[in-house]
């Protein structure tokens, strides 16, 4: 069946139900935001809501990925891990308190999961220009980068503080020569095809 033609006021709508989804995130586990509860905080419709997501899954990820996606987000810190300016990125993270509340509420297999996906995508516009898949060792890194950030989360002597920021930009500065060095790119070239992809996927969100 064909998706039916929303106008541009569903723009609003779709960033209410992150923002919604956000707010009961404070005080629910993952498991306990239902559609329902959304869509009455988010003032929309079960139409509205299935229109942009296929589930509360799908939501998840997409609001994962406008934390992930923006000037001083993760993205950001590993094209900066490699560059001069290393210092103004390194609290970023601390300013991402969602990234916290999603790892306090969502399950943490869930999480991982939604998280490599993520990465994984990420990596693979960055890296296989032809369209290929990413190598074994490639994919094996990007899911040491993300236990590694879950890791960084889970302590309590980061968590509120720029160590955050710190501990992903050294983890960051690791992943981005190891990735490169996989596919022959040096950490300048590997650096300016996140920054470029990260202003392209920052626009759309």
């Amino acid at each position: 069946m064909a998706r039916i033609a929303y106008d541009q006021s569903d723009i609003r709508v779709q960033q209410r139900l992150i923002d919604s989804f956000w707010l009961l995130l404070e005080t629910l586990p993952f498991r306990k935001v239902t559609i329902s509860r959304l869509v009455e905080l988010a003032s929309c419709n079960r139409a509205s809501f299935y229109y942009h997501y296929q589930d509360t899954g799908d939501l998840l990820q997409k609001a994962l990925e406008q934390e992930l996606v923006d000037e001083l987000g993760v993205i950001s810190i590993m094209a900066d891990s490699l560059a001069g300016s290393k210092e103004a990125r390194c609290a970023s993270l601390s300013s991402h308190p969602r990234l916290l509340l999603a790892f306090r509420q969502v399950q943490r297999e869930l999480l991982s999961e939604r998280l490599q996906f993520f990465f994984l995508r990420l990596w693979t516009v960055v890296l296989c220009s032809e369209g290929e898949e990413l190598v074994r060792d490639a994919r094996e890194l990007i899911a040491f980068f993300v236990d590694g950030l879950l890791g960084a989360l889970l302590l309590p002597s980061v968590q509120g503080d720029s160590g955050l920021g710190l501990s992903v930009r050294k983890m960051s500065a690791s992943c981005v020569e190891e990735l490169g060095s996989l596919y022959g790119l040096d950490g300048g070239e590997v650096a300016a095809r996140l920054r470029m992809i990260n202003r392209v996927w920052s626009s759309l969100n």
